[in-house]
């Protein structure tokens, strides 16, 4: 699941102009990450942030990671901003913020994973679980729209 979805993208914002990505985050930092925020990442974000990091493709910005310094940062440190998210607006503990929306943030819920893998909601930081849109079953078929979006 989300698989394939995430290796199409892939190859899409390789081949296509437009696109910024920080790449080649190492697995412990991701490992780091995790610890940071106190959950474990579904399987093809760790690949995302592996391969990419964080960036942008065209108009559309995916956070991630960007350094090792999650206590401050600016987007598109999504691990920063998640924690600072959590801090100033109680951001549910279970939710990483991934993007912005119109509303307010796409994240990640991890409270809703199932087989390595879980949806993307579009969810406002001070919002109820009940309000959360699901935009996308898992981060590969989001990114995939999303690059599709503007291509």
């Amino acid at each position: 699941m989300g698989g394939l979805e995430l290796e199409q993208a892939l190859k899409l914002s390789e081949n296509k102009s437009g696109g910024f990505f920080k790449g080649n985050i190492s697995d412990e930092l991701i490992v780091a990450a995790e610890k940071f925020l106190n959950i474990v990442f579904p399987e093809s974000y760790k690949t995302f942030l592996k391969l990419k990091g964080c960036g942008s493709f065209k108009s559309k910005e995916f956070y991630g990671i960007s350094n090792d310094n999650f206590n401050s940062g600016k987007v598109p440190n999504g691990i920063w901003l998640t924690g600072d998210e959590r801090t100033s607006s109680k951001l549910d503990r279970y939710l990483v913020l991934i993007g912005q929306s119109i509303e307010g943030y796409y994240a990640l819920d991890t409270a809703q994973m199932k087989n390595g893998e879980c949806p993307v909601v579009d969810a406002i930081p001070i919002g109820n679980r009940e309000s959360f849109e699901v935009v996308a079953p898992d981060f590969g078929t989001f990114f995939l729209e999303q690059i599709r979006e503007v291509l």
